[in-house]
């Protein structure tokens, strides 16, 4: 932990102990472990068995921002669109307990950019490149997908698709929508990780609006594809109907599930079917 102005109270503390466990490596032949990225970061490639060119999903873990590592057991099912020829991308990022907003959109685009740089050597197809995350990962896909690399000084990569569940999109409507749902949250920024993220920057009405995703949507955004489930507890679903509406407004091509009953990391949201769904609609194929 390099930051200094974190209280490490029980809540965090509880946070952090949550076991994520280790996945099963052995189970995948075809990948290269621990590349290089950006900084000191590293990223997890997962190839077909195929020749290729093959399409690219950069997947992100959530964690809250301050938790989780590319061979978690939570990443696995996101490794799935291998089966179907896709090359699956996995990076670590810089965690919140290390620093704040904005450093992990940062680094997620500095995966972007290692993917184009890296086209011929592992055969990427640059016509399809998606980024899928869940969680605070579904933020930070959203934040890195339609956030414009000249607020970061950063050259301009293109993205095509955006796959997102159950994401923060507006802190500053967070606190009303946890209400309408009957979502009890803590008035004490030291017991929300939005707000952890954010560090002081919570003080600045200027970079919350910036660090809102919401907030930068417009005609030129890549295609959405949002899932939230009705009985999420942790973030409620009114923030992705907020950017349903708005991509709507935006003229922005979204395609958005309200999945009933399902809780926030929901185990239908990483079924085959489920991944059929995210295939399906990053193909356009079922008339989505």
């Amino acid at each position: 932990m390099k930051r200094t102005d974190i209280v490490l109270n029980e809540f965090l503390e509880n946070f952090l102990k949550f076991d994520l466990g280790h996945m099963d490596m052995d189970k995948y032949d075809n990948k290269i472990l621990d590349i290089n990225y950006y900084d000191d970061l590293n990223l997890d490639l997962y190839l077909p068995k195929t020749v290729g060119p093959f399409k690219v999903i950069i997947s992100v873990y959530g964690g809250g921002f301050v938790s989780g590592f590319k061979q978690s057991k939570y990443i696995e099912p996101m490794i799935k669109p291998v089966n179907y020829g896709y090359a699956v991308v996995v990076p670590d990022y810089t965690k919140a307990l290390d620093a704040t907003y904005p450093r992990p959109i940062i680094d997620l685009k500095n995966c972007i950019k290692w993917v184009y740089e890296n086209r011929e050597k592992y055969n990427f197809d640059l016509s399809s490149i998606s980024l899928w995350g869940e969680s605070a990962g579904g933020y930070l896909v959203l934040a890195a997908g339609l956030m414009n690399n000249s607020l970061f000084g950063l050259k301009d990569y293109k993205i095509h698709n955006i796959i997102s569940f159950y994401p923060v999109v507006d802190i500053s409507t967070i606190k009303e929508d946890s209400k309408k749902t009957g979502i009890n949250i803590s008035e004490d920024p030291n017991e929300d990780v939005f707000c952890i993220f954010l560090g002081k920057n919570i003080y600045d009405n200027k970079k919350v609006m910036e660090s809102n995703p919401i907030n930068h949507l417009n005609e030129n955004s890549p295609r959405i594809f949002l899932q939230h489930g009705t009985k999420d507890t942790m973030v409620p679903y009114l923030q992705s109907e907020r950017v349903y509406k708005n991509a709507v407004k935006e003229n922005v091509y979204i395609k958005y599930e309200l999945v009933k009953g399902k809780v926030h990391t929901d185990l239908y949201f990483f079924t085959d079917n489920n991944i059929e769904k995210i295939i399906d609609f990053i193909e356009e194929r079922n008339g989505i």
